[in-house]
């Protein structure tokens, strides 16, 4: 399939009204978690896409907050989640994805790991813990999408990232686990950032990811089906279906 970053969100009869701006908010609300999160100095580095015709811009925005934009690799658009990205196309849209930092030593720091394909470095300098980083660099190669890989008998909602795709999440890496105690400690920090910009949004995280849900993947597809709407996106194209129900 063309693996193009599409996200759909269908939502159930009576929970429309509701979960939509919900979900919109959610969504700016982890976003913006993301920067506060290098401006409160509880990481190093975050990363944004930022159009090619717009880097000027977005390096003056930051400066305003006192962070530094650095470019790191220019890949092909997409709209939606994706796990990889694409070399761009010329005369095709495309943006830069870009470090943001407090300083120009880290953000040169991060794009020399980047570009050195020094992983364990980059993920020290995002703030993961060397634990999910020494299992990317494993599972990442079996399957780019590793759910089935890091769920444990326990799934804590900070370590929940079955929702990452639509925007739901409280840390920014795959864990290890779905009990990793190292993740749980960097969401306290995500959330923390999140109550500065929209507190109520982490009830509502909280209640998607505490709540019950089934991840279905099948053929590159994944169906995650939660009490108030179903999300579809793309996965890695497993042969054997394979589901996780959280109840």
């Amino acid at each position: 399939m063309n693996n193009d970053g599409f996200v759909s969100i269908s939502y159930k009869v009576g929970h429309k009204d509701i979960w939509e701006p919900r979900m919109a908010r959610i969504n700016q609300a982890c976003y913006r978690a993301e920067l506060q999160t290098v401006v409160n100095g509880d990481r190093d580095v975050c990363t944004i896409h930022v159009n090619v015709d717009n880097l000027s811009e977005w390096m003056e925005r930051l400066r305003i907050l006192g962070l530094v934009l650095t470019p790191i690799v220019h890949v092909a658009d997409f709209h939606g989640y994706n796990h990889k990205h694409q070399k761009p196309t010329p005369n095709k849209p495309s943006h830069w994805l870009c470090g943001v930092t407090r300083t120009h030593e880290i953000g040169q720091a991060f794009k020399e790991a980047e570009g050195g394909c020094n992983h364990k470095e980059a993920g020290r300098l995002l703030g993961f813990p060397e634990c999910c980083t020494d299992a990317f660099l494993v599972n990442f190669r079996k399957n780019f999408d590793p759910q089935p890989l890091i769920t444990a008998e326990t799934t804590y909602p900070e370590c929940n990232v079955t929702l990452r795709y639509f925007g739901a999440r409280f840390i920014s890496h795959l864990p290890c686990s779905t009990d990793c105690s190292a993740s749980r400690e960097v969401a306290k920090k995500f959330i923390k950032a999140i109550k500065m910009i929209d507190p109520e949004v982490v009830d509502w995280v909280y209640e998607l990811l505490n709540g019950p849900l089934t991840w279905d993947s099948y053929h590159g597809i994944v169906e995650v089906d939660t009490p108030y709407f179903l999300g579809v996106t793309h996965s890695f194209p497993l042969m054997e279906r394979k589901i996780i129900r959280k109840l």
